[in-house]
């Protein structure tokens, strides 16, 4: 009987110390830091425990003293990132209230500074031009103040321009920082090793509906060229925008180097070969209206492709036609022609028009240009006059777009510039000219909604 009572006795005491703990006020805390600016200064706060536990459940008034002990040395080390070794900090505890204020006050002291910056390329990036660019702007210079992380992005630019240009058994033999203290100098090492650089072999592409010479004039270099990863990404590029290819993989095969050449393999997943498209609208100027399309992607191994679209409507109907030949060089260009016939009926005019023409289309500083040449034949009755006109229309256009996605884009926008005219001295029963500007806006609002403008002049 003693032993159980003993037991009740002590459960009851534990009972009760726990309640205490859970039923206590969570203990409300300040974290604040002065004497240094206040980029360094939220760098510091964010890395203190103090400020990452002052929300812990956990956290009581011996765990917050525990905390606030270590904060000092845990600014001096961080310090040491900046460059700053023998910092003074003071540091306060106080409760005003129920509210706690850590305080913790620096003295940053003489910072270290940089009394030799060694970097030193050897094999053949030293005598890469952009090896030299780089030694000769080199992030760290002589008499700059050290800092950690800018020796560590200096570092990482080495070896991703090496990446980049094919030294693939590059290695840094010596990546050193060397601090004296009490002088407050510090000595940076960096001396790389490149060896040979790599150049571009075979390039592996898979069997596809379209032939290897027509793929072979995407390559963006020749084998036996030195490699470039900027060279790589603009082949998969060139491949995602021939409009073959539902997805694109670009793959630098390093582990399969050998003999100074690096093998490139690439995978692609088709699109089908056929695609119809089927759309029903209503419009208060057109009415009801209808559009049908279809494409033949793959006409025959050369890449050509085939379409035809038909709109109709209550109002206008539209039959056309498209025969597109890609035409490459370095950029994707395409050349093709067109017909297209229109039959319009208003409550004041009948139209009908026939034309024909071909068009090319290529990138050009970074914008989409599109040149053509159209013959229009267009037969229109007005007011029970009848008339006829023909046309040769030559016109160019450059458009461009920026989307943070091109599938669903939530921010971006479209600018296009459209040149063409007409002109009596060249078969056209006309004279005239034209200039038309056109923009878009997509702002998102949200997951799910989107403000979109458009505009145009001309």
């Amino acid at each position: 009987m003693p032993a159980i009572a003993f037991i009740h006795r002590l459960f009851f005491i534990f009972l009760l110390f726990f309640s205490s703990v859970l039923l206590a006020d969570p203990i409300k805390l300040t974290v604040k830091i002065n004497g240094v600016d206040a980029s360094m200064g939220k760098t510091l706060l964010n890395g203190l425990s103090i400020e990452k536990q002052k929300e812990s459940e956990r956290l009581n008034k011996r765990y917050l003293e525990k905390l606030h002990k270590s904060a000092p040395e845990e600014l001096r080390t961080m310090l040491t990132v900046f460059g700053y070794y023998q910092p003074e900090i003071s540091s306060e505890l106080s409760l005003d209230k129920d509210n706690w204020q850590a305080t913790y006050t620096i003295d940053l002291g003489e910072p270290v500074k940089l009394a030799l910056v060694d970097i030193a390329f050897n094999g053949e990036a030293a005598e890469d031009a952009e090896f030299i660019k780089l030694k000769k702007a080199f992030p760290l210079q002589k008499d700059q103040q050290l800092n950690h992380q800018q020796y560590e992005a200096a570092k990482k630019s080495i070896l991703t321009l090496a990446m980049s240009r094919g030294y693939f058994d590059g290695k840094l033999t010596q990546a050193s920082v060397e601090v004296d203290v009490p002088n407050h100098i510090a000595n940076v090492y960096l001396h790389y090793d490149s060896g040979v650089r790599y150049r571009f072999g075979k390039t592996l592409f898979p069997d596809t509906v379209v032939g290897d010479p027509l793929l072979d004039r995407l390559l963006p270099y020749k084998e036996g060229e030195p490699y470039l990863d900027n060279k790589a990404l603009t082949l998969r590029k060139n491949l995602s925008n021939s409009g073959y290819f539902d997805s694109v993989s670009v793959r630098t095969q390093r582990a399969e180097r050998q003999d100074g050449q690096v093998p490139i393999d690439i995978s692609l997943e088709e699109k089908p070969k056929q695609l119809y498209t089927a759309g029903l609208g209503y419009g208060t100027d057109t009415g009801a209206r209808l559009s049908l399309g279809w494409e033949n992607r793959y006409v025959n191994k050369r890449g050509h492709r085939l379409q035809a679209d038909a709109r109709l409507s209550q109002v206008t109907n539209t039959l056309s036609a498209d025969y597109v030949m890609p035409f490459w060089s370095e950029t994707i260009n395409t050349v093709g022609f067109n017909t297209e016939y229109k039959q319009q009926d208003t409550d004041t005019s009948e139209s009908e028009s026939f034309a024909v023409g071909s068009y090319y289309k290529r990138e050009r500083w970074g914008w989409d240009e599109t040149g053509s040449i159209k013959f229009l034949q267009e037969d229109f009755d007005i007011s029970d006059e009848s008339e006829s006109t023909f046309l040769l229309i030559p016109g160019i256009s450059w458009s461009r777009t920026w989307a943070d996605n091109t599938i669903y884009t939530k921010h971006g926008a479209r600018l296009s510039l459209t040149l063409s005219g007409a002109s009596e001295s060249l078969l056209s029963d006309i004279t005239f000219g034209q200039i038309v500007v056109r923009g878009k806006l997509i702002q998102a609002f949200g997951d799910n909604s989107r403000f979109i403008t458009r505009g145009s002049i001309g």
